[in-house]
């Protein structure tokens, strides 16, 4: 598996495979088996997710050694928001994982006391129980205001980006900031009929790969890294297999021409969403 060094010298698999939507222990845990089984070692989770506690007993089944996975995880502001809480939050969740260190810890969403939080983190940081600390779904403007005010850079962005959604402005202000991208939902979830798409499939066709295939391969073409899940071994293996091959400029130029500008998860309008956020809490908390 190709890795990728983060600016605060961590190992990042460029292809991560994510737990989203694996809230069943037993199918969560099986999964996470499987992946570092055939080979990864980047696996991503929440405390969202409601799935910690099965990560870490994967990774304490899986036989392979703590110190070749990097494990993100991510905090959930509307709940843990702000210094105190945030540490509090940390503690549990890495209790759950059953780990005494995570490599990545990520403010899950730009609301709340993010500031605070992100200094809570930066502490933990300083301390040696975080090796690095990123944000996900922060907007270019939000992601500027932390860098500007923050003493230990972000060193990862995680961001919806897929061929129909291709985040240009996003990432060129990452970049700029010195910051990593990685992208989730890089299938854009099925969305848009993406593994049967006209122009992904024929694309694939003239390289002997699949429209999954051609859309991950895209993703690293620009330099990006990547979150994937997966719960059979076929389609993880088929995601593992996107990267032995180069598109070309023809290539590059169709997918291009796919970009709607719109996002495939967030399809509600936009207050919706932000209702959505602030009401969606960890397992067992209500509004605090």
């Amino acid at each position: 598996m190709e890795k990728v060094q983060l600016s605060e010298g961590v190992a990042i698999d460029r292809l991560t495979f994510g737990t989203y939507r694996l809230k069943d222990p037993g199918i969560c845990r099986e999964a996470v088996l499987m992946a570092l089984s055939l080979g990864c070692r980047s696996i991503d989770t929440a405390a969202i997710y409601g799935n910690e506690a099965a990560v870490g007993e994967a990774i304490a089944q899986s036989g392979v050694p703590r110190g070749e996975i990097t494990l993100t995880t991510k905090l959930w502001t509307t709940d843990d928001g702000g210094h105190d809480r945030t540490l509090r939050a940390v503690d549990r969740q890495m209790g759950l994982l059953g780990v005494d260190y995570l490599d990545l810890m990520l403010i899950h969403h730009c609301v709340g006391d993010c500031h605070g939080s992100y200094r809570a983190l930066e502490e933990l940081h300083g301390q040696g129980a975080i090796r690095a600390l990123g944000v996900s779904n922060f907007a270019p403007d939000r992601l500027v205001d932390l860098t500007l005010c923050c003493q230990v850079r972000p060193a990862l962005l995680q961001i919806e980006v897929n061929p129909f959604y291709q985040q240009h402005h996003a990432i060129a202000t990452a970049r700029r900031l010195g910051v990593m991208v990685q992208a989730w939902a890089p299938l854009a979830e099925g969305k848009g009929s993406l593994f049967t798409h006209h122009a992904l499939s024929a694309i694939g066709e003239r390289h002997g790969r699949t429209a999954a295939q051609v859309a991950l391969n895209w993703l690293r073409s620009r330099g990006l890294l990547m979150a994937v899940r997966a719960t059979s071994e076929e389609h993880l293996r088929e995601d593992l297999g996107a990267f032995g091959f180069t598109l070309t400029g023809q290539d590059l130029a169709e997918i291009e021409a796919l970009d709607t500008g719109m996002s495939t998860y967030y399809t509600k309008p936009w207050d919706e969403v932000v209702e959505a956020t602030l009401s969606h809490h960890l397992p067992g908390r209500g509004a605090s």
